[in-house]
Formats: C-alpha cells, structure tokens, sequence
C-alpha cells in the first residue's frame, strides 16, 4: 500500500522497489529485505479477504482523526481496462469504457466516499455491470455501519450521478430511511423551456469555486412546467440527451467547474462514444440497405408503387405519388417516417405536406429518444415502475411522500459552451454524411425508395442527436426514381435544443436546503471523482495484469487502501490551509533519503553507516503540517575486516 502511494506500479515492479530503493522495511517490525515477489501476490490476496474488517478499521481510525457532524455520501462508478487476454478472469468483461479503450476488457469499481473525501464502502464488479444495480450492495453497507454506530446520528444524504438514480433506486434509498440529491435521469431540464426563455435574469447568480457564474432557480410546487410545444421539448430533450450525455456525465458536467477533471473528463466523450456506439447498429441497418439495393428492384415493380422498408428498430414510412402509405412497424420504443415526392409536385411542397394520420411526413423522430428511467421515460422493463406520460415534469418520489421535493433547474455557462461546441461538431458530422448520401442519389447511385428510405434510416440512426433538428425529404420522378434528396432545418426544434444548452435539474427529497446550498451539496460529487482521478493516475490501478479474478480484485482493493492514506494526506493539507496537491507533496519529499555510507577506519574494518539526509525547508514544513516525525536513528555496522 505503501508502495501504491509513493511508487504506483504492477506487483511485480512493488517487488523491485521494496528490494531495491525502499527503505520501508526500517519502519516495520518485519524483516522484508529478503522477500519473494510471490510474497507480494500472497500479501495481497491476504489483504483482500480481510476487506470488510480492514475498511471498518480504517473509518473508525479516520472518524477519530477527522470528526465531522456532517453526513454526506457521494456515490458512483468507474472501471479499468486490463492489458492482456483475461480468458480465465470472471471480471473482465467488455462494457463501456470511460477512457475509451474498448479493446480492452474492464472491471468496474463502486466507490463510497463522504464529505471529507474518505472511502466509506468499495465493491467490485464484472466490467460489464450495469450501474443502478449496484446501489443495494451500498445501501446494505451504510445500514450496516450505521447500526454499529459509526456514524453521527442524523441519517447521511446520498448524493449520485444521473446514471444511477432511477426510479427504483430513488424508492430504495427512502425505504432505508435516507435523503438523496441527483440530477434527474430523464432531461427534465427540457419541460421548462418557458423558465429559461424568460431569461437569466429571472435566476439566482451564484459562483463557483473558478469564480464562474452559475443560474438557479427553484421551480415550482406543482413540480413541473407546461411544455411551449409538446412536439418541440420532447425533440429538443432527445436531443440535448445525446449531445448532453458529454457534459453530464461524471459530476454533471459541473465537475471542471469545480477544479475536479477526474471522471468528468475521463467520461468527456462519452457523448461522442454513444454516437459511435449507434454505428454498430447502423452497421446492421446498412447491411440491410446493400440487401434492399440488390434485391429489391424486382420487388418495387411487383408493389406497384407502395414500398417499406425496415431500419434498425425504426419504424419507416414511404410514401409515394399516387400510391398507399404502408408502415412497416418493429419493436423499437422510435418511430421515422420518410416522404418520397414526386418531383412535379414540388412547387406544392414546401415543408413535406403529404400527411399520414394528420402528420407532417418528413423523416422525423416523433417519439423523444429512449431513456431508462425518469421523468417521460419509457420504460421498457417490467421491473421499473412505469412514467407518468403528460406534459409535466414528474419528480422521483411517489404520491406517499407528500411530494415533499425539491426540484433546482440550473443553467451553467461552461456547460453550455461544451454542449454547444459538441452539437456543432456533431453537426458538421452529419452534414456532411448526407451531403455524400444526397450526391450518391443524385448521381443515381441509389434510386431504389426501398434502398433510399434505409439509407436515410442509416443516416439517422448514426447521427440521432442532430438528425432530429431537420427533415429528410426524397424527391421522386415519374418513374418512381428518387432523384434527389432535401435537407430542411426545424427551426423550433433547434431553437428549443439550443435553449437547453448548459441546463439541468437537481432534485432531492431535502426540504431543509435552500437551492443555492443544494447546488454546493450536488457539487461536492466531485470528491468521488477526485478519488478516481487518483486511483488511476497516482495509485496504479490501471492497467491492470492479472489473469485472475482474486488477484484483480485485491489489485483494486489495495489502490482503495492506498487511497485512504491519499486522502488522509489531502485532507490533512486542506485542515491546515495548504493548497498544494497530494502528488505534489510527495514529489518535493521524495528527495528526502535513507543514505548507506561505507567508511573504513584506522584498523581497516569497513564500516556501514546508515542514515537519513537531512530534510530542507520545504520538507520540514510539510512534515510538520502532517505530523510526521523520522523516528529511524543512525546505525552503524561493520560489514568486513581487510
């Protein structure tokens, strides 16, 4: 753990460095001057069966040494890649990684960390783990440590990221007696477009720790505002739900603001990654439109006019001159519909004015994107209760609490600049994959509607976020032929989705706060993030080597141990006004030796000396700060008569 601290590295490496440029083994009561590296490996998975023991001695230790009244847990996840095969490792499985390396298999780690920044509960997990399944195995150890008394007595506030708060979770956390603080799950931000039209002038400016101007405002009793257009909100939401994703993801985005870059920007692309991840499935869709384009020929002329083709889990409609509109439906929770137009029409057709069902029938989502839980979720698995689908925002909390919530909607600047800059990278992105599609069809590459309608549904799927801000229209001749594709912006859509840049809404069952305090209380997430930056950066965790489960689970838990030294030091620092960083401390005492000086004396005995060099200013200073004390005397040996 030691060794995690000042010389992160693989097992192996530890070996060498408590062989060879260590002087740890003065400071214990062991000899460990002739250990084995498989010692090392040993040690560990003794350490690591004796995890629960350990992490209960260590808060009382810590709660001794730092008292606080204040009870506050900060939640989340993070995983690490391996380097190597892991055939035979349980843990390692494929998942999505927050630093990008998908070629790699993960293991996922679940952290607990408190006000002070302190590990309060480790867990780890396969790397495919789904987030919100973890929260009961955290939920079962705070009762736990509350009932051995470890904490003060008022109950702690559990604070996570959105990835985690779903409505179960948020049903699970007041059965056990706690409050909670999150941003909403579902982009709720999007029901109150009216709010933030009117203005930030109408908000509360407070600052952040960079002096960086944050806009609150609590919202109403009724918990929810009406949408200016039911049509525009969800798109917009939908969209911001992708392009958000970047920003919101670690401490909503917030957590640069804060001074904190660790999951925040580790998870910086995860926006990007989700819209990479779609071209999988488009991939899939693609596949489709090679097998429509070769084969379907012969199927449009036997149609008579009256075409449908399937997308991914789209639903697409084609619709052409003087024929039946025919749906093909799927499973899918979206729905796109396509207007193919016969060209000597087109004077009549400004904005795709054929309708189906009383609708517009450009290629439009017209269902918001598929979300796991919130506000105007859909919820596609049986275990989630299911949303309330109507105009308002719904909070987290049932009926039986009195709707005692409160709910903050907040705008940050930065934020919106991110978001915006993301959108407009997107953006460019799709413009110009339709301006390649549209030249394939007008060079007649593509003509079939068949083929056509899937390209366009491959179009969509790979850029989902943006896609929804225009309408796609084919433009067809009297042969049937698509001879042109349209690209038209939905002004309303994109006004409401750039209104929603740098928005969010934090909700929590603690009528107590203010909102400016809720804000503060939310942004303090950044410590678990904090801890994850440190564990991967400055205590070895990643990458990872080891081939089995057991060993890796003990690689992981003795960073955590080592954290908790990590953080005793932070804290120590901060208690004394010091701003310096962990890392920065241990790198201006490093020059700080244990010194071998070999003399011989006037009866050629050759002696060895050993003794520490003297600490300078700066060293001093910082020991005092810590309390440290170089309790190792000199000592004196003769090693050999000449």
């Amino acid at each position: 753990m030691c060794a995690r601290l000042v010389a992160p590295s693989s097992d192996l490496e530890t070996h060498r460095f408590l062989k060879e440029d260590s002087a740890l083994y003065e400071l214990v009561d062991q000899d460990l001057s002739n250990i084995g590296k498989d010692a090392i490996y040993e040690i560990a998975d003794a350490i690591y069966e004796a995890k629960d023991s350990i992490e209960m001695a260590l808060i009382k230790a810590e709660n001794e040494l730092y008292p606080t009244n204040k009870r506050l847990f900060l939640f989340d996840l993070t995983n690490a890649y391996f380097e190597g095969r892991t055939l035979g490792n349980d843990l390692a499985q494929y998942g999505h990684s927050k630093e990008k390396r998908f070629d790699c298999t993960l293991v996922s780690l679940a952290l607990l960390v408190d006000d002070r920044g302190l590990p309060i509960y480790s867990h780890i997990y396969p790397g495919n783990q789904s987030e919100p399944e973890t929260l009961g195995d955290v939920l079962s150890s705070i009762s736990s440590h509350l009932r051995q008394g470890l904490f003060s007595e008022d109950l702690p506030t559990v604070i996570m990221d959105r990835g985690i708060a779903t409505y179960d979770n948020i049903a699970l956390i007041e059965s056990y007696g706690l409050s909670y603080l999150v941003i909403t799950r579902a982009n709720a931000a999007r029901h109150y477009l009216a709010e933030l039209r009117q203005g930030k002038d109408t908000f509360l400016e407070i600052k952040n720790s960079s002096n960086e101007s944050i806009y609150i405002k609590e919202l109403g009793d009724d918990l929810g505002g009406e949408m200016d257009d039911k049509g525009e909100a969800a798109e917009a939401g939908a969209d911001l739900g992708a392009e958000g994703e970047v920003a919101e993801s670690g401490a909503e985005g917030e957590a640069a603001e804060s001074g904190a870059e660790g999951e925040a920007a580790e998870s910086g692309a995860e926006g990007e990654a989700a819209e990479s991840g779609a071209e999988g499935e488009a991939a899939e869709s693609g596949a489709e439109g090679e097998a429509a384009e070769s084969g379907a020929e012969g199927e449009a002329a036997e149609s008579g006019g009256n075409l449908g083709a399937e997308v991914d889990s789209e639903q697409i409609v084609v619709h052409l001159q003087g024929s039946e509109s025919m749906g093909i439906e799927s499973m899918g929770s979206e729905s796109m519909r396509v207007d193919f137009i016969d060209a000597g029409s087109l004077s009549a057709h400004p904005q795709a004015n054929h309708s189906l069902g009383g609708e517009s029938l450009g290629i439009d989502s017209m269902d918001t994107a598929p979300q796991v839980g919130g506000p105007q979720a859909k919820h596609s698995q049986s275990n989630e209760p299911q949303a309330n689908h109507s105009n308002r925002a719904q909070p987290y909390a049932s009926d039986s609490m009195d709707n005692k919530i409160k709910q903050i909607l907040c705008i940050s600047e930065r934020r919106r600049d991110k978001e915006e800059a993301i959108a407009i990278g997107m953006q460019t992105k799709f413009q110009s994959a339709f301006d390649k599609l549209a030249d394939s069809v007008k060079r007649g590459q593509y003509s079939n509607a068949t083929t056509v309608a899937s390209r366009i549904g491959k179009l969509k799927q790979e850029h989902r976020s943006i896609a929804r801000r225009y309408e796609i229209d084919a433009i067809t001749g009297d042969d049937q032929k698509v001879k042109e594709l349209v690209l038209t912006e939905k002004p309303k859509v994109k006004e409401a989705a750039e209104t929603l840049y740098g928005a969010y809404v934090i909700e929590t069952n603690r009528n107590d706060l203010e909102p400016e305090e809720i804000w503060k209380l939310y942004m303090t997430l950044t410590k678990v993030e904090d801890a994850f930056k440190a564990l991967k950066s400055n205590l070895g965790m990643r990458p990872i080597y080891h081939q089995l489960a057991s060993r890796t689970a003990a690689h992981l838990f003795i960073s955590v141990v080592a954290y908790h030294l990590y953080g005793a030091i932070a804290l120590s620092l901060s208690q004394a006004g010091d701003k310096r960083s962990v890392h920065s401390i241990l790198a201006q005492v490093s020059t700080h030796s244990r010194l071998n000086v070999t003399m011989l004396d006037d009866n050629k005995r050759l002696h060895n000396l050993r003794i520490s060099s003297t600490p300078n200013s700066t060293q001093k200073e910082i020991y005092s700060i810590l309390g440290v004390v170089d309790t190792l005397a000199r000592t004196k040996k003769v090693i050999a008569q000449l």
